[in-house]
């Protein structure tokens, strides 16, 4: 795995991609009521590349051909509390080679260590992965799914749409459902 860049210049490193294009962030005027469709469609300007947040890329760590749609949130702090008072959350997020993150994804950063995605994970839309999670290699996770932090899910899992995955997960297995079981 190589480190984020830190350049401000343009460059394959500096942007995120999503189906092989440089995908943007949102506009900063998101917020807006536009009158228009076309004035709408001017805003988003998704032709455009924009640079990643430096601040929250430099806590994670990407592997070779990593996609990540503009609007999934890496590295983020988890929401974890003792006694009232917010935990600090030190540690950062590793993708494997290859690893897809579509749209409307959060992957929390680590208390301490790591929340790691293995080579060749895809996650789908609107999926979230909790603090120190550790996803093995070729798993597929679908829309709306909810990995509990300090979970490992294993090699080759297939997790259905909506599941929330609160234990840990053996390789070779498809579940889905609340909590999420294996299906026969």
């Amino acid at each position: 795995m190589r480190s984020p860049s830190r350049s401000t210049e343009a460059g394959p490193d500096n942007f995120c991609y999503w189906d092989g294009r440089a995908a943007t962030q949102p506009p900063p005027d998101a917020g807006r009521v536009y009158t228009s469709k076309m004035e709408f469609a001017k805003a988003l300007r998704w032709w455009e590349p924009q640079p990643l947040n430096d601040s929250l890329m430099s806590l994670v760590l990407r592997g070779e051909d990593c996609q990540i749609h503009g609007t999934a949130s890496l590295g983020n702090k988890g929401f974890s509390f003792v006694n009232g008072v917010r935990m600090p959350h030190i540690g950062k997020v590793e993708l494997g080679d290859r690893v897809e993150i579509g749209a409307f994804t959060t992957v929390d950063r680590a208390v301490v260590g790591s929340t790691r995605l293995g080579d060749d994970v895809k996650v789908d839309a609107h999926v979230h992965i909790g603090h120190n999670a550790t996803i093995g290699a070729r798993t597929h996770i679908t829309a709306g799914a909810i990995i509990r932090n300090k979970v490992t899910v294993g090699d080759c899992v297939t997790i259905g749409m909506g599941s929330v995955v609160v234990k840990d997960v053996p390789s070779y297995q498809t579940i889905a459902g609340n909590p999420a079981k294996e299906l026969m």
